[in-house]
């Protein structure tokens, strides 16, 4: 006598779950600071393609360094004691949420880069005295070398240094009504400055113990430009930053629900 299988709805249910699983949130890790992309990231993994590997996947990504100092690009004559990333491709363009991580180089070559910084609080001393491990070069003819195109994207302990040509910054903001949060991070020396928001709509914004040094511009704005709403700009330094710049050049939608405190400014 053959046997009848019988199927429960809640059965189907389970047995399609099982074979069509979610992509779930991952960790990439970052092993060298050259700018290769051959679509995978495993021991052999730039930030090119720990990007594209976390765009690809939909997700809370984490993106983590473990870099060692045998790397060719460990500690040169104009980037001491840092991993300096330089790249001639393109815009790193950040597609889905994602968090950057560069302080999780220090778990694997210690707190190499000391920042230097102006001693005005002893709150701004205790959280900015570690400088970034992780610094980012660019030469391309994109204007930013981090798009953000979605949100809830964090970037923390990094360095965007030495952007020479005309219109570029470090942060383009194109996602209208995004979360970015950019924390203990150096933008010193680039021509355009530092976060752009090119969507024109309000953007919530968390910008704390940053540096923003020696920046310029000939458009006479620098380092945080366009609308944000439910912000928090607290605890940077603003040094320096060329004879055409101004520290921040903001539109702020709803200011009783941003907050601007314990920042530093000074030429």
């Amino acid at each position: 006598m053959k046997k009848i299988l019988r199927y429960t709805i809640p059965t189907i249910v389970f047995i399609f779950f099982l074979f069509v699983s979610p992509s779930q949130a991952a960790t990439y890790t970052v092993t060298k600071t050259a700018d290769t992309n051959d679509g995978t990231c495993d021991s052999d993994c730039s930030l090119r393609e720990a990007v594209a590997i976390s765009n690809s996947n939909p997700g809370a990504d984490t993106i983590e360094f473990n870099i060692p100092k045998s790397d060719v690009n460990w500690d040169t004559e104009l980037y001491p004691n840092a991993f300096r990333i330089h790249t001639t491709i393109s815009t790193y363009s950040l597609n889905d949420t994602v968090y950057i991580n560069g302080k999780s180089q220090t778990l694997f070559t210690g707190d190499t880069n000391i920042r230097i910084i102006e001693p005005i609080s002893l709150l701004l001393v205790s959280n900015c005295t570690r400088g970034p491990e992780i610094i980012i070069t660019a030469n391309i003819g994109a204007r930013a070398v981090f798009n953000i195109n979605a949100p809830n994207i964090k970037v923390e302990g990094i360095g965007v240094y030495d952007l020479s040509l005309d219109h570029r910054r470090a942060f383009s903001i194109y996602e209208p009504g995004t979360d970015f949060t950019l924390l203990d991070s150096d933008l010193i020396r680039n021509l355009q400055g530092g976060i752009n928001v090119n969507s024109g709509v309000a953007t919530r914004m968390r910008i704390e113990n940053n540096v923003f040094r020696e920046n310029e511009t000939v458009y006479g704005r620098d380092v945080i430009e366009d609308p944000f709403r439910n912000s928090v700009i607290k605890s940077n330094e603003f040094v320096n930053n060329g004879a055409h710049a101004i520290a921040m050049w903001i539109t702020i939608a709803d200011p009783g629900t941003s907050i601007i405190e314990g920042n530093l400014f000074k030429t």
